[in-house]
């Protein structure tokens, strides 16, 4: 397969993140956001509006471009938290794509899949039905700092930017840092000069390693299109139009679902005559 090079490192992405807090408000208390461009990284403060307004610039020279995130419903949340309509612009969101590329892979998924019997240990084939079974192990891939496999019983992987990063592009993101910053983002009722710079640092990380981990995606989504036959899809088309779907979650989670309290009332009030209708087919098979 003849894979079509693209630089993902041009003017067209633009990697952002942002760290921020009030997910459950309609809008989010922004704290700092970090955007790269050309490989060049742009940090702003926006705790207290300190870089608020330079960063709305930026974004409104931006609108002809695209932005990519690793679940972007947040980034574009953040946008709508600025005054932007996220819908209005492209979006590549890389956890849809690296759900989409593990999508099937039972391997990744669940792990190695082991079953005892009678004092004999084989591997067997993954699949979400042995986590049922009681005579098969699941054990889940867990990573020490240093890359290292250490194999437990567990469920399934989560779909994370850290399991995405070392499973695709072999790159170490510590996931008890990603913890503790967490919580100071959360937690800290004001941030001194030092937590500023962890904070910031912290969401460089988050951002500078997306343009390999894109193009690790697209060359592994491009193989799965060459292998299905589906050698001219425009992969990075098929990209943009599945973050269109974050984008408008986005603007979803900020405002609410519309609800219809007459119609609720009503079916409230009548929940017992449907089931007795839902049931009469039920006990006329199953008397």
């Amino acid at each position: 397969m003849n894979l079509k090079k693209i630089d993902f490192n041009s003017d067209e992405y633009i990697y952002i993140d942002f760290e921020f807090r009030d997910s459950h408000q309609k809008n989010l208390t922004l704290v700092c956001c970090s955007l790269m461009q050309e490989g060049n990284m742009e940090r702003y403060w926006l705790y207290g509006d300190e870089d608020t307004n330079k960063l709305k610039q930026r974004i409104e020279g931006l609108r002809d471009k695209t932005f990519v995130a690793f679940a972007a419903s947040a980034e574009a949340r953040c946008l709508l938290t600025l005054g932007f309509n996220p819908i209005d612009f492209k979006w590549i969101d890389l956890y849809y794509e690296f759900k989409q590329v593990i999508s099937g892979d039972n391997s990744y998924r669940y792990g190695p899949c082991y079953r005892t019997k009678n004092g004999i240990t084989t591997k067997v084939h993954t699949s979400p039905s042995y986590t049922n079974s009681d005579d098969v192990t699941i054990q889940k891939r867990v990573y020490n700092k240093d890359g290292s496999l250490v194999e437990v019983t567990g469920g399934e992987m989560a779909p994370s930017l850290v399991n995405a990063l070392l499973s695709r592009c072999k790159i170490d993101l510590d996931p008890v840092n990603k913890k503790n910053m967490i919580e100071l983002i959360l937690g800290a009722k004001t941030f001194d000069v030092l937590d500023r710079k962890l904070i910031q640092e912290y969401c460089d990380e988050d951002v500078v390693h997306l343009p390999t981990l894109l193009e690790s995606l697209y060359a592994a989504l491009s193989w799965k299109c060459w292998t299905a036959s589906k050698k001219d899809q425009d992969i990075l088309a098929i990209m943009r139009f599945r973050a269109r779907h974050a984008a408008a979650l986005a603007v979803v989670e900020s405002n609410g679902y519309p609800i219809d309290f007459t119609l609720l009332d009503n079916v409230h009030s009548n929940s017992g005559m449907f089931y007795e209708e839902i049931k009469k087919p039920i006990d006329k098979m199953i008397p």
